[in-house]
C-alpha cells in the first residue's frame, strides 16, 4: 500500500507469492506500486509511506519521496 501525505491510500497492489519468489540477490524483487493519475503514465512526485503486509500482517512501513 502507497499512502500519500495525509494517509489516503494512492496504490494499492496484492499479489500472492512464495516467500522464496520475493528476493533476487537478496534484495527485494518486486516493483514498488507508483501513485499515476488515470489516463496518464508519469508517477506522482511526492512525499508518500509505503507499507508491506504479508498474510494480512503490517511487516514494514517506510517513507518514502518519488521525485
Amino acid at each position: 500500500v502507497l499512502r500519500d501525505a495525509d494517509g489516503q491510500v494512492v496504490a494499492e497492489e496484492r499479489k500472492e507469492m512464495t516467500w522464496n519468489s520475493l528476493w533476487f540477490d537478496r534484495r527485494h524483487a518486486n516493483a514498488v506500486p507508483l501513485p499515476i493519475r488515470e489516463g496518464e503514465s508519469k508517477s506522482l512526485s511526492g512525499n508518500y509511506k509505503l507499507e508491506i503486509y504479508i498474510n494480512n500482517l503490517l511487516l514494514l512501513e517506510r517513507k518514502v519521496v518519488i521525485l
